[in-house]
């Protein structure tokens, strides 16, 4: 039996008897499977998901009407591509199988939409389901074989020890020795528990290792067999040809277009139509819904201000001021979502230190759209430290001297300085800034390495305010909530590193509204072209299309934060309602289940409106990934997008579907005639 790594959907699905190197799962989508693992049979039915573990024996049986998906993962590939770093098995008795579940229908889903591209990449699918398996390997293997007898472990023992040195020439006494066994007792027990004799179990471990070469690598075919253990290219060929009935070289080119069939027997066949399978999978989608009521009475619940976020643009290039063509899009960025502040990030400040800097033309035409469109201007502060700290202040000094000379051309203005620097040096960088701008703001940036320092210094130092930045982590942890429990003055600013991080933008909302901190998102200027739609769009290239639709995902979800205001009427981590005057804003977030649709409920208590207009926005992302709104049958059921309400005397209904890769936003108001 050959596992080519991929996932496959059988119309029917026979082994006899095999040992296991890994991971293997099995989803029934219809019909019965019988199935033995160590010993113990049971009948499985449609909608079930089966995991063979690492190490164990096992045999399938299905009918011919039976429908099953298959995924495999080798050791090899979980070692080399998911760092599960030579821990295999999988403790089912903590698994969470629905969130499996729903990630196996999601894979399959995808691979039926991408079944005719030419080449399919077996990560694109199956990582979410192997990062879920990650989190519940068994971190230690003698607390998990507590219960097994000594031989088994003893066996265990040299399999693995088998698998770490298979590269080696290894006889069944070197064996047979390791785990203080002679060679005869050793030969009985290893065909006893694996069901095969040493040199069959050793054979098969080498060629699970040559297959991910085969798949994964452009060796030849030469050095796979020497890298492998075995002594030649023909002893190589021989023994694969032997067991999986096709040559390494033929399997190589067939895996590249999906047309390589894993299992060689006359019982099992791969399903060749996959409509019935897609019609299958909507059902199993929209099968998984659950019901969810709220209750909430607007006079009883305590109210307290929305913290809606805010956001600075990131200016790490000159032309996204000085190019017209960029001058409109961030006027048209403005117009989307509101006011927001220019940050010029070290890099350009530390160009305008050069001598005669205040003279470039480039930077004049840069401050003079700044100032001219009344922006707001922020700085970030970082010397080198490696660089002679006079002849920086004085090169800071002359930057801050061309700053008051454009405050007298455009008015006086008040500037932020984002300092990052040490308490020292932000002590004397304040002192030379207030020598130019008595009314200007100073900021002192700490981060993941200042948690000590933030949780025991006040929120500000000398009236100047301390902000903490958040670069590139998904979301915010324990630490950090403790640290704002001690100062909750302390500014929070979240920069992603990708503008598709839409769940930390998420979880980070969501964390923002628990503990009523304001955060400002920090958005590089670099994004600007394809946050805005225009007519050039056209031109970007196909390879950056997918990176494009995540960037304008972002402007998206920032417009939705950014128009929330009020009074927070109920939070909790799926929907966020808040009031102002007669209106109602309802966003609705993925939900965290990520295993099918929320049917919810809301009824809003002690309402008195009589006529109401309504406006809904879906957001359809992906967890970290590119969105692809035409790509997932999930959304293809209209009813699924339908919002409705129900104005009732001093009663509002709200009901709506929420799923996993939806943020939706409800907009409801008093109607004016």
């Amino acid at each position: 039996m050959l596992y080519d790594c991929n996932l496959k959907i059988y119309n029917s699905l026979n082994v006899q008897s095999n040992f296991n190197f890994g991971i293997f799962l099995l989803f029934v989508l219809e019909g019965n499977v019988l199935i033995s693992i160590n010993g113990k049979r049971k009948l499985y039915e449609a909608n079930d998901l089966i995991l063979i573990n690492d190490l164990d024996r096992y045999s399938i049986i299905t009918e011919h009407n039976t429908l099953i998906a298959s995924l495999y993962f080798s050791r090899p590939e979980l070692d080399h591509l998911f760092h599960f770093e030579k821990r295999y098995c999988i403790n089912t008795s903590n698994l969470d199988f629905s969130l499996l579940k729903s990630k196996i229908i999601k894979s399959i889903s995808s691979y039926i939409n991408k079944r005719n591209l030419e080449q399919r990449s077996f990560l694109e699918f199956s990582n979410e389901i192997a990062m879920i398996l990650h989190t519940f390997r068994v971190a230690d293997y003698n607390h998990f074989y507590f219960n097994y007898s000594e031989i088994m472990k003893d066996m265990i023992n040299a399999i693995n020890f088998m698998d770490e040195n298979y590269k080696q020439k290894l006889c069944i006494s070197k064996i047979a020795r390791k785990i203080l066994m002679n060679e005869r007792r050793f030969s009985k027990e290893i065909k006893k528990f694996a069901g095969k004799k040493y040199q069959d179990l050793l054979k098969q471990l080498r060629l699970s290792h040559s297959t991910y070469d085969l798949i994964y690598t452009s060796k030849k075919l030469v050095h796979i067999a020497t890298d492998n253990g075995f002594t030649n290219e023909s002893g190589f060929i021989e023994a694969f040809k032997k067991i999986y009935k096709i040559t390494p070289g033929k399997f190589r080119r067939q895996i590249k277009n999906d047309k390589h069939l894993a299992i060689h027997n006359r019982k099992t066949k791969l399903v060749k139509d996959l409509s019935k399978v897609s019609n299958i999978i909507n059902k199993l989608v929209h099968g998984n819904l659950e019901n969810v009521i709220m209750d909430i009475n607007t006079k009883s619940v305590v109210k307290k201000p929305i913290v809606a976020p805010s956001f600075l643009m990131y200016i790490t290039n000159v032309n996204t001021l000085t190019n017209h063509f960029q001058q409109s899009k961030l006027l048209a960025l403005r117009r989307e979502t509101g006011q927001f502040g220019l940050l010029f990030s070290h890099k350009i400040v530390n160009s305008m230190y050069l001598e005669k800097g205040e003279r470039n033309k480039l930077i004049d035409q840069m401050f003079s759209f700044s100032l001219e469109r009344q922006f707001e201007i922020s700085f970030e502060i970082k010397f080198d430290s490696n660089k002679n700290d006079k002849n920086m202040i004085k090169k800071f000094e002359k930057f801050l001297i061309y700053l008051a000379d454009c405050t007298y051309y455009y008015g006086n203005r008040n500037f932020k300085f984002y300092v990052d620097a040490s308490i020292q040096e932000f002590m004397s960088i304040s002192k030379i800034v207030h020598k130019y701008f008595k009314d200007t703001e100073l900021i002192l940036l700490l981060d993941k390495h200042n948690n000590y320092l933030a949780s025991r210094m006040g929120h500000c130092i000398n009236d100047s305010s301390v902000s903490y930045r958040m670069k590139y982590d998904t979301s915010f942890d324990k630490e950090l909530t403790s640290i704002v429990n001690i100062n909750p003055s302390l500014n929070i600013l979240y920069q992603p590193k990708s503008p598709n991080k839409m769940d930390s933008l998420i979880s980070i909302f969501n964390w923002s509204i628990q503990t009523d901190m304001k955060v400002i998102y920090i958005i590089d200027d670099s994004w600007l072209d394809s946050m805005i739609p225009s007519q050039t769009s056209a031109l970007v290239i196909k390879e950056r299309e997918q990176y494009a639709n995540s960037q304008y995902q972002l402007l998206e979800l920032l417009s939705m934060l950014m128009k929330l205001r009020g009074e927070v009427l109920f939070f909790n981590e799926n929907v966020l309602i808040t009031y102002y005057l007669y209106e109602f804003q309802i966003l609705v977030m993925p939900n965290n289940k990520k295993s099918g649709i929320f049917h919810q409920r809301l009824n809003i208590n002690q309402v008195n409106v009589e006529e109401i207009e309504c406006r809904k926005r879906d957001l359809i992302i992906k967890s970290n990934q590119f969105a692809h709104q035409d790509e997932d049958t999930i959304y293809s059921n209209q009813s699924l997008n339908e919002v409705e309400i129900i104005n009732n005397k001093d009663n509002l209904i709200v009901q709506f579907y929420s799923t996993a890769d939806v943020i939706r936003h409800i907009y409801i108001k008093k109607k004016i005639n």
